[in-house]
Formats: structure tokens, C-alpha cells, sequence
């Protein structure tokens, strides 16, 4: 009788370990998918801001809520915390005369976009919040701190495969851009590819570096940590 009921239990056990397996299995496909889903729907918006502050005169505008993208919406113009935002292009960009300036920002749907990251060969182009924290990380890459125009900016983004989940897969000589909400764009080449604790926020942020951008392990133990170097 004992051994039938340990039988039993075991049974149970396994079809519970087997349950949960397939619980935490779409959780996961839900998770991926909605992280898509979120940076597509935020990224047009975010292109045609940085596309309207090169081109001023152009009635390609976003409504501030970011619930379309409508370019024929006038009334609805994006809300932008940088007066330089949309002015006319000086022969030297703001940044060049003031690099200590912070980055400026588009609001969308509430939340703060600081730019564009582009990596060609990883065929990923992702927008940028502008402050980081764990539950931003679920929307999309954010700024960890830095900016371009001091040559320290990091970037730090979830282990999504569409977003930093290939980060380990670039190599030295890999292309990598930024573009600010100003439409200013910032050229780096990938110098180094290294993973570091998780605990290493030193590390993180040491080396003279332009750009570095970081994502988890998927244990969550280590940072898949790329450093780039400025192309002047």
C-alpha cells in the first residue's frame, strides 16, 4: 500500500513539474512577443520625430499621445523637453558647442525616448529610453547614463531576442548607431565583446569608452557587455 501511494505521489509530482514546464514555457513566448511588439509600435513614432527635427519645415509630425502616426495630425505635435528641438540646422550642431547638454526627449504614450540604436549586422534597430529601470527594460534598450556627446554613454536592454538578446553575436569591426532626437547621428565600431558579473557595476562603467552597451546572461548571473569606440 506504501509503495502505491509513493507511486501515486511521484505521479502527481511529475505531471505538476510537467505543467509547470509548459506554464513557464508560454509565459516566456508571451513575454518575447509583447516586448516586440512594443518596441514596433513606439519605433515609427520615434523615426518620424528624429525625421521632423532634420527637416523642420515638414508636416510629418507625431500626436504627443503617440496613439498614431498620423502625418497629417498638426494639432497633436510631439511633446519635446529640448527647446532646440525642430529649429533650424546650425552649421555646428548644438551638441558640438555645448557637450555637456543632456540628451533631448520625445514623450510617447508617456514614456521618455531619448534616440535610436542601430546594429546593421544584427539587423536590430531599437528605440532608447531615456532612464532605466526594471520595468522599462520590458518596453525597450535604456539609457543607463552617459550621452553621446561626452563619448560615455551607456545603454543597457533586455535579453529579448528582439532586443539585446544577440549582443553576444557581434565581433570587433561590427558597425553600431545612435540617432538623438535632434537627428544628430553618432557613428561607434565594436572594439570588444567580454562578459562581466553581475555584481561588476565598476567594471560596467570603467575604460574610456564611447559607447557600451549591456544585457543579462540568461541565468541573469553575468552582462554580455559590448564596448565601441567613436568613428570621428
Amino acid at each position: 500500500m506504501l509503495k502505491r501511494i509513493i507511486c501515486i505521489v511521484a505521479i502527481c509530482l511529475g505531471v505538476l513539474l510537467i505543467l509547470l514546464s509548459a506554464a513557464i514555457a508560454m509565459y516566456n513566448i508571451w513575454d518575447e512577443n509583447r516586448a516586440r511588439e512594443s518596441v514596433e509600435n513606439v519605433l515609427e513614432l520615434v523615426v518620424q520625430a528624429q525625421q521632423a527635427a532634420k527637416n523642420p519645415n515638414s508636416t510629418n509630425k507625431i500626436p504627443s499621445n503617440g496613439s498614431s502616426a498620423d502625418p497629417n495630425d498638426k494639432e497633436n505635435p510631439p511633446e519635446i523637453d529640448d527647446p532646440s528641438f525642430s529649429q533650424s540646422e546650425d552649421i555646428v550642431p548644438d551638441y558640438v558647442l555645448d557637450p555637456d547638454k543632456d540628451l533631448p526627449s520625445v514623450k510617447i504614450n508617456g514614456y521618455k525616448y531619448v534616440g535610436t540604436i542601430h546594429i546593421p549586422v544584427l539587423e536590430l534597430e531599437l528605440p532608447v529610453l531615456e532612464s532605466w529601470s526594471l520595468k522599462l527594460l520590458k518596453r525597450a534598450p535604456c539609457r543607463y547614463l552617459g550621452t553621446p556627446y561626452q563619448e560615455n554613454m551607456i545603454i543597457c536592454g533586455h535579453n529579448y531576442s528582439s532586443h539585446f538578446g544577440s549582443l553576444k553575436n557581434l565581433q570587433r569591426g561590427d558597425s553600431v548607431y545612435f540617432t538623438d532626437m535632434d537627428g544628430n547621428d553618432f557613428e561607434y565600431i565594436v572594439e570588444l565583446v567580454e562578459t562581466i558579473p553581475g555584481t561588476g557595476v565598476e567594471q560596467m562603467q570603467s575604460g574610456d569608452w564611447a559607447l557600451t552597451l549591456f544585457t543579462c546572461t540568461l541565468n541573469s548571473k553575468s552582462r554580455v557587455t559590448v564596448r565601441c569606440s567613436a568613428v570621428k
